[in-house]
């Protein structure tokens, strides 16, 4: 017999996704330095997007992210969310 895994959110919600996987909210996100890649190890978004190997990851090398305007673009939108944003469905 398999067994299945089965995650609950903390407002025991079903998770979001077909793996399981809970999200965390973006808004705020500009007011927690130091919380970036699993052990906090990078302090800024632009850090995280200047990483190569992560931006590529999952796409076999190819990183699709090259334009630093671009880049530029999506780093100012999670730090623009906050609780005046309107929620965009999954």
């Amino acid at each position: 017999m398999t067994s299945v895994k089965t995650e609950v959110r903390q407002n025991a919600a079903a998770p979001l996704g077909a793996q399981g996987y809970v999200p965390p909210s973006l808004m705020s996100l500009h007011a927690f330095p130091q919380t970036f890649y699993h052990n906090g190890s990078v302090n800024s978004l632009e850090e995280v997007m200047a990483n190569v190997a992560h931006r590529a990851a999952g796409t076999k090398g190819v990183d699709t992210l090259t334009d630093a305007e671009q880049r530029r673009k999506l780093i100012r939108f999670p730090l623009s969310i906050d609780g005046n944003s309107q929620p965009i469905a999954p």
